[in-house]
């Protein structure tokens, strides 16, 4: 449905001006029928009214005029152009004097006087019509446009409006708004520095993990990573060099693990890893000793070699918990033990 909010908004602010054009009209046919008697009343009151539509007609006038759209207006028995806007003038190549003075069978070469009659029955019944045809420009060149069709009354006479998009504007506009999407559905799963799944994304890998080995009744393992000495680093450094210790050990932790475990940035220094299908603790461990001893290993920053190492705490699933946050908290407690036996180690829940 967003794909069409480029193309619906300027058609409903077209149709509110023609709208409050024939309103104006309304009124003042409406004024000439009062009697006498409360006439001057009836005229002051009418004429405020009428100012604020003639008001509002002339900001939407200006918006159509000047909207990307092509916007015709047709006569609904002779398909003589009756308006052009500035959208259509410039798709088209014809002066405005030259475009009312043709038929819409002059410009749309891919449509049939039976095919507009079947429009206008649609137009009739329904009050709208869409169809995709050819315009043909006035150097000879052709383009497919989209076409939205709407039956309105127009200077006292049966007319229709016709909003006009290219087609390859239109597949620009829809391109545009699906990598909007996919930018903001990126930017709410992954990290934006380091790009591994980020809090929301974990939370959901880490409910899917549960699901599987609650159906496979298997384990897997939760560790939770956080570098010594990290502050000092941002400290003495600068953050420009906090981030590139951050963008290096997060491609570190995924080298060292799987492709289908899922290595994520919690926060600040604090990563989250889950191991899937291992075979025994041990096996974790080998792990866990890979992932300290990978990060011992200096990091290149300009002329600098930074040194940082990292402390781990692992949680087993069903074995500590089989609750997703109550994990996560034990593998954080036992972070912190590693932390205090020295630092640059990893330790299992006990």
């Amino acid at each position: 449905m967003f794909e069409y909010f480029y193309i619906i908004v300027p058609i409903l602010l077209s149709m509110t001006f023609l709208y409050l054009y024939e309103q104006r009209n309304e009124i003042l046919n409406a004024l000439l029928k009062k009697q006498k008697a409360s006439l001057q009343e009836e005229v002051q009151k009418q004429t405020q009214t009428l100012s604020k539509l003639l008001r509002k007609s002339e900001e939407l006038a200006s918006i159509m005029k000047n909207s990307l759209l092509e916007i015709y207006i047709l006569d609904f028995e002779t398909d003589n152009y009756l308006y052009v806007n500035d959208g259509a003038l410039k798709a088209l190549g014809y002066s405005e004097e030259e475009l009312l003075h043709m038929n819409l069978c002059d410009v749309n070469n891919s449509i049939i006087h039976d095919t507009i009659k079947r429009f206008k029955e649609q137009m009739l019944q329904n009050g709208n019509a869409m169809n995709i045809s050819q315009h043909t420009r006035k150097d000879g060149s052709s383009y497919g446009v989209q076409s939205f069709m709407h039956k309105i009354s127009y200077e006292n006479r049966d007319a229709y409006v016709i909003f006009d998009i290219a087609i390859s504007s239109a597949q620009k506009a829809q391109s545009e708004i699906l990598k909007q999407k996919e930018t903001l559905a990126y930017q709410a799963h992954y990290d934006t520095l380091t790009k591994l799944p980020n809090r929301v994304l974990f939370q959901d890998r880490l409910t899917q993990a549960i699901a599987k080995a609650k159906r496979n009744n298997t384990k897997f393992a939760l560790l939770f990573v956080d570098l010594d000495h990290f502050k000092d680093i941002n400290d003495t450094y600068g953050h420009e060099a906090g981030d590139a210790v951050l963008i290096e050990v997060a491609r570190r932790l995924k080298n060292c693990v799987r492709e289908s475990d899922t290595v994520s940035r919690l926060s600040g220094d604090e990563f989250l890893i889950i191991l899937e299908d291992f075979d025994s603790k041990e096996s974790i461990a080998v792990i866990a000793k890979l992932l300290v001893d990978a990060l011992q290993v200096p990091i290149k920053f300009q002329d600098k070699e930074l040194i940082v190492t990292c402390s781990i705490g692992i949680s087993i699933y069903p074995d500590d918990s089989q609750e997703k946050d109550t994990l996560v908290k034990y593998a954080d407690r036992a972070m912190y033990n590693a932390k205090n036996i020295g630092k640059n180690n990893f330790k299992f829940y006990v």
